[in-house]
């Protein structure tokens, strides 16, 4: 056996450390609280917002995190109706792990608009611009199925 394990090894102090740290994640696995909501753009961005802002108080998750969370689900609420098509529900999902807040979007329709869009005279690609701002990580892409995914991280 080399000679650092035997430090490890021979130290209960150590040997309990390690052991609470594997057991610390061998057990929140699969611990992150989820929630969903079907939101048709018709119903206005507050409801977005509405729906993090009660996740948050049930999970009783960081509230700075979730009021950022829900800023900028109020500008995709904004933006959404310029780009889901009509009649078609975005589908939110939530979920919080300790460490950070995911958000995922998902819509039938075009994509925000690119980072360079004239936000002065279009108001979607304003409160895309401002949703950018407001997301720490964002990411958008298209799905086999044709819809579009819009991926959000606010860390803790």
């Amino acid at each position: 056996m080399p000679g650092w394990m035997g430090g490890v090894i021979g130290s209960s102090l150590v040997l309990a450390l390690l052991a609470a740290l594997m057991m610390n994640a061998l057990f929140r696995i699969g611990t992150a609280a989820r929630a969903q909501l079907q939101w048709k753009p018709v119903e206005g961005p507050a409801v977005l917002s509405a729906f993090i802002m009660e996740e948050e108080r049930r999970w009783g998750a960081l509230a700075a995190v979730a009021q950022r969370a829900a800023d900028a689900l109020e500008e995709f609420g904004e933006a959404a109706p310029g780009h889901a098509d009509p009649g078609t529900a975005v589908e939110a999902e939530a979920r919080w792990d300790e460490l950070a807040l995911h958000l995922r979007l998902r819509w039938r329709g075009r994509g925000l608009p690119p980072r360079r869009a004239d936000a002065a005279e279009d108001p979607v690609a304003l409160a895309a611009t401002l949703l950018r701002h407001r997301a720490g990580a964002l990411a958008e892409a298209a799905l086999p199925d044709g819809r579009r995914e819009l991926r959000l991280r606010f860390a803790a």
